[in-house]
């Protein structure tokens, strides 16, 4: 056996898991969780990386080899820009955020270096092709069948999502996914891989377009025209082209066939749906966007995706400028978003119920966590990988197909950046790990000389295992941990929707005694307790949660209502002001800075809020109500019978809005005939009421008067 064969054969093993890994993350998902997707994938994806690194220096060590690290320019770039990103992690307020998504990242450069350490060849890269491929034809089947069957078998938040519980998350995949299976296509020799790789693409095609994913679509476009550009550039011999198309006819027309079919299949049948896949392409290109001179804001609704995008994108650009050097730390741009959602283009879809978790534009978010440096790294390091694929390219002129595997490499790697202009990939398990597989086959053995080698001596080796050994089990638990907690945080937002307080608090409660490091659940428990009138401790809670996401506008209203709960009107105030900074318009927290100022007996302040409550929400009895009783206590009295005769029409049954409109009438504006009316009406829905005696002898004593009148 020569030696490069035993180092394939001792690297096998480490080969092989990656290669699984790869194929099998995907598929990972664990039902009866909050984040039944995301964790479990980045969990076996972190987990099995070690294992992986493990496996790889204990083959070299048994093999009694020289131990060496590969040094390419993307992995150097790469490994400088983990370092500053570790440390914006600390520049930032909170560290978790950061943590999670640095130590994927790093996850995935390890499995980047551990292949290129090994050499990846165009028959390892081929094995990857394949297993990638045939992993997202499974995905493309599964889709397929949930979109025209509408199988619910596994849970989905925006279907068809096959195992990515989101679509979008799905498409993604097929981007990365389908040149592997054209380029396998292409360099097939049997008939029979032909008409796989033509079917699976065809699949994956089709798939891609019932996700509806613009973005998606964007960049498969350009993978697709790009690819049929590197088949005319290396092409060049019209012999070998014919003899090719020849072989190719039959399975190129049965995917072309299966294709068509299936985008005129749809969950009612057969039909045409060409008409509906071409306006929401059409879609794709921009619309006229209307400002103001104050704050711009999109005239078109916050529910159209390209305008919210728009808004995200520009006020990112003003964090940036806010910090344009180091950035506002590693997973921090959700955490500082809320201050700047109106700082140039108002986010209408920024609400109560909605806020931001990711730019939808990675290298927009690279330089607003990172900044400028981590912009630059991350830049060279795609620079570095460039170098790589011109020099890899030449050196393997000679051979059509693997020529096809670094070009089918480097088009997915093509895709997917274009897709992170207008999504987040990056921010996700699979397309990192996906990214790093492909990156090692274009950076692998024929592009790293041994100059570029760096020697790592055998006892620094040995010493590496336990670490890596203690590091494996240390990840196990924490991922254990944080499953467990997911699905205590599950239950408890099943009960939410229950209005079940107490097993709100009890299972979020659990939920943070089982992964402390995650606070998220406390504003759950946090909102139960105030609910439940435990206000100490939901405050309690929310201060602990605030402590990580100091702007987290629900969390800050809630803080306040808790205080309002505890009779301290101060703090609660300070907590429902600080609410109003991130959102003005915000009609609830207006509504209870008034039921503070009215505590407070500061009716003029709380008329000010309450309509500024109104102008969002202006048919809310409630709020009318609250405002005439404010008129009443500045003995403003028309406008206190003007505010509670409207709130009496929205809701007749409005407590006490009858009886105070008829005291308002009868006593302070000389309006008997009125006021009889609301009395009769206060009666009739609260006949046991505590002056029911007195409003009955005044009825008696009007109705006496008018008799005598007649």
């Amino acid at each position: 056996m020569n030696k490069t064969e035993n180092k394939d054969s001792k690297t096998s093993a480490a080969f092989i898991l990656s290669l699984v890994l790869s194929a099998a993350a995907p598929f990972a998902m664990v039902p009866g969780m909050y984040e039944y997707v995301k964790i479990p994938q980045s969990a076996l994806i972190q987990c099995t990386t070690l294992l992986i690194l493990l496996v790889h220096l204990l083959c070299k060590l048994l093999g009694e080899r020289e131990i060496s690290l590969s040094l390419n320019l993307p992995g150097l770039f790469f490994t400088a820009f983990m370092t500053w990103s570790l440390i914006c992690v600390f520049i930032g307020i909170n560290h978790y955020e950061g943590l999670i998504r640095w130590g994927h990242w790093a996850a995935c450069g390890i499995i980047f270096m551990v292949l290129c350490s090994m050499g990846i060849n165009e028959n390892q890269g081929r094995h990857f092709f394949w297993g990638l491929s045939l992993s997202g034809i499974l995905i493309s089947i599964l889709g397929i069948c949930q979109h025209i069957f509408s199988i619910d078998l596994i849970p989905q938040s925006a279907g068809p999502a096959a195992t990515f519980a989101n679509k979008n998350m799905a498409a993604q995949y097929i981007v990365q996914t389908l040149p592997l299976a054209l380029t396998l296509f292409i360099i097939s020799r049997s008939a029979t891989q032909s008409l796989l790789w033509a079917l699976g693409s065809a699949l994956m095609t089709a798939y891609l377009i019932y996700t509806g994913t613009r973005a998606a679509w964007v960049a498969a476009a350009v993978e697709l025209a790009a690819m049929a550009l590197v088949l005319i550039l290396v092409w060049r011999n019209r012999s070998q082209l014919k003899s090719v198309a020849r072989h190719k006819v039959i399975s190129s027309t049965a995917g072309t066939v299966l294709f068509l079919i299936l985008i005129h299949s749809g969950p009612g049948g057969m039909g045409f749906y060409l008409q509906d896949i071409l306006h929401r392409a059409a879609s794709i290109f921009p619309a006229p966007v209307t400002t103001n001179s104050e704050h711009s804001q999109i005239s078109r609704p916050a529910t159209e995706s390209k305008n919210h995008r728009i808004a995200i994108w520009t006020n990112t650009i003003e964090m940036i400028k806010a910090n344009p050097i180091a950035g506002v730390g590693l997973g921090n741009h959700k955490i500082l978003y809320p201050l700047f959602q109106e700082a140039k283009i108002k986010d209408l879809a920024f609400s109560e119920g909605s806020q931001l978790e990711n730019v939808h534009n990675d290298l927009l978010q690279v330089l607003c966590e990172t900044g400028m440096i981590g912009l630059f790294l991350i830049l060279a390091s795609i620079l570095g990988l460039v170098y790589c694929f011109i020099r890899k390219a030449r050196l393997l002129s000679h051979s059509f197909s693997a020529q096809m595997i670094l070009w089918g490499s480097g088009l997915s790697l093509l895709g997917i950046f274009i897709n992170a202009q207008f999504s987040f990939p990056f921010q996700m398990p699979i397309p990192p790990l996906v990214t790093a597989v492909l990156c090692a086959v274009i950076a692998g053995r024929d592009c790293v000389l041994r100059p570029y080698y760096c020697r790592i001596p055998r006892h620094v080796a040995v010493s590496l295992i336990p670490i890596i050994m203690l590091l494996l089990g240390g990840m196990t638990l924490i991922h254990a941990r944080l499953i467990k907690s997911d699905f205590w945080l599950w239950e408890a937002k099943v009960c939410e929707t229950q209005n079940n307080w107490p097993c709100v608090i009890t299972a979020s409660q659990e939920a943070y005694k089982t992964a402390p490091f995650r606070v998220k659940p406390l504003t759950l428990a946090a909102r139960a307790q105030i609910e439940s009138g435990k206000f100490q401790n939901g405050a309690k809670n929310l201060e602990l949660f605030l402590s990580q996401y100091p702007y987290q506008m629900n969390a800050l209203m809630n803080m306040g209502v808790a205080y309002i709960g505890l009779n301290q009107h101060r703090l609660a105030s300070r907590y429902l002001t600080q609410a109003l900074e991130i959102k003005p318009d915000w009609a609830k927290a207006h509504q209870n800075l008034a039921a503070v100022r009215m505590a407070e007996n500061d009716y003029q302040g709380a008329i000010v809020h309450f309509k500024a409550a109104l102008k969002q929400v202006p048919d809310n009895p409630v709020l009318l109500y609250n405002l005439g009783l404010c008129h009443f206590h500045l003995k403003d009295y028309s406008k206190a019978a003007t505010a509670m005769a409207r709130s009496a029409i929205l809701q007749p049954d409005l407590p006490n809005v009858q009886l105070n409109l008829a005291i308002l009438y009868y006593e302070h504006l000389d309006r008997k005939d009125q006021s009889i009316e609301y009395f009769k009406a206060a009666l009739k829905q609260t006949p046991n009421l505590p002056n029911a005696g007195h409003i009955r002898a005044i009825l008696e004593q009007y109705h006496s008067m008018n008799r005598k009148n007649q």
